[in-house]
Formats: C-alpha cells, sequence, structure tokens
C-alpha cells in the first residue's frame, strides 16, 4: 500500500466514524433545530404584532391567518394525497399539525378582531377588561400553536422527504 492509499483509508475511516457519529445523533440535532425554530418563530411573532399594531392600519392577525391557513391548507392537502399513507405514526403527526395550524388561524382571527378593540375607551371596565383578556388569550395561543406546528413540521420534513412513490 502506497503513501497517499493509507492517507486515503484513514480519511475514509474518519469520515466513516464522523457519519456514523452524525447518524446516531441525527434526532438530537433535527429536534435542536425544531426547537430553535419554535422560539425564533415566538419572539418574531411576538415582535411583529406590536410593531404592526402600532405601525399600519390593518389588523397583524389577518396577514399572519393568512398565512397560519395556507400553510395548513398545504399541509392537510399533502396529507390527503396519500403521500404518507403507509406511515401511520408519520400520518398521526401530519393531522396533529394540520389541527395546530388550524387553532392558530383561529387565535389569529380573535387577535385581529379585538386588537383593533383594544384602542377603544369602553365606560365598562368590564368591556375593557375583557377585551385586554381576549387579546391575551388570543395571542398567547397564537403564537404557541403557529411557533409549534411549524417547529414539529420542519422536524418531519426529512421523513416526509425520504417518502418514495
Amino acid at each position: 500500500m502506497t503513501f497517499v492509499s493509507k492517507i486515503i483509508c484513514k480519511i475514509r475511516k474518519i469520515l466513516r466514524k464522523l457519519i456514523n457519529g452524525i447518524n446516531k445523533r441525527k434526532e438530537e440535532i433535527v429536534r435542536g433545530l425544531s426547537f430553535s425554530i419554535y422560539m425564533l418563530l415566538a419572539i418574531g411573532i411576538l415582535s411583529y404584532i406590536p410593531l404592526a399594531y402600532f405601525g399600519t392600519t390593518e389588523p397583524p392577525g389577518f396577514e399572519l391567518a393568512i398565512v397560519s391557513a395556507i400553510i395548513g391548507g398545504l399541509l392537510f392537502s399533502g396529507r390527503f394525497s396519500g403521500m404518507a399513507s403507509e406511515d401511520a405514526e408519520l400520518v398521526k403527526k401530519v393531522r396533529q399539525i394540520g389541527i395546530l395550524y388550524l387553532v392558530a388561524t383561529i387565535a389569529f382571527v380573535f387577535l385581529a378582531l379585538f386588537l383593533q378593540l383594544a384602542k377603544v375607551e369602553f365606560e365598562s371596565i368590564i368591556a375593557n377588561w375583557t377585551v385586554i383578556l381576549v387579546n391575551i388569550v388570543s395571542m398567547s395561543v397564537s403564537v404557541i400553536s403557529f411557533s409549534w406546528a411549524t417547529a414539529e413540521l420542519a422536524y418531519i420534513i426529512p421523513k416526509l422527504w425520504s417518502i418514495q412513490k
């Protein structure tokens, strides 16, 4: 064996160890990336809503509801096209993600409707607190469910990608 072929063999062994290590930790890496996506989206949406509320006249919830509905609709249509029908666990996960997007869409619509009411001064303290409570709940539900669904979707994309017809 020549000197060059020995070096190539050592490089191959190192690459095999590296690839095997990555394959063993792939689940942890993907889960960590999904959590990072969740946190970035949650922070982004929580920043976007007040900035859009004070910067424009359009309610930000409707824009976010449209995005959430489109992604959820695409996910449901992909599920019903039969691509994931062989893997029962994947079908269950896709259904759960679609439901999370649906919940986010509904919460964004509530946020869009009641966020505008926060600008109105009601004479009743109960009405003011009701509007504030609905805004807090709808913002929390929408941010959590949209971010969670997107992170879970990012997590299962490799599984969806590997499905062969």
